[in-house]
């Protein structure tokens, strides 16, 4: 059985530098593409796939992560959060 294309989407806003490394280090080989929107951080986010100009909010940066995503399903992750290896590799079986 062939496993599904996912994107994952972060949004964030002013982070925990350390947490969203560790959000996206969660995330490593599990995913098509990971895509992290800057919401218009003080200090832009280093290594951000899109910058919002304006702080538009939390669903506004997850749609604009959802616009971009090229996989055929999409995954979303607060930047304070990490994934469980093993159970995402069940989800995409």
């Amino acid at each position: 059985m062939e496993s599904k294309t996912v994107s994952l989407v972060i949004g964030t806003y002013n982070p925990r530098i350390e947490w969203l490394e560790n959000a996206i280090k969660s995330s490593e080989g599990l995913f098509n593409e990971v895509i992290v929107v800057d919401d218009n951080s003080v200090e832009p986010v280093p290594n951000s796939s899109v910058r919002h100009e304006v702080n538009k909010g939390f669903f506004e940066a997850r749609n604009t992560g959802c616009t971009l995503a090229q996989s055929e399903w999409i995954a979303s992750l607060d930047d304070d959060d990490e994934f469980i290896p093993n159970n995402v590799k069940l989800l995409r079986e």
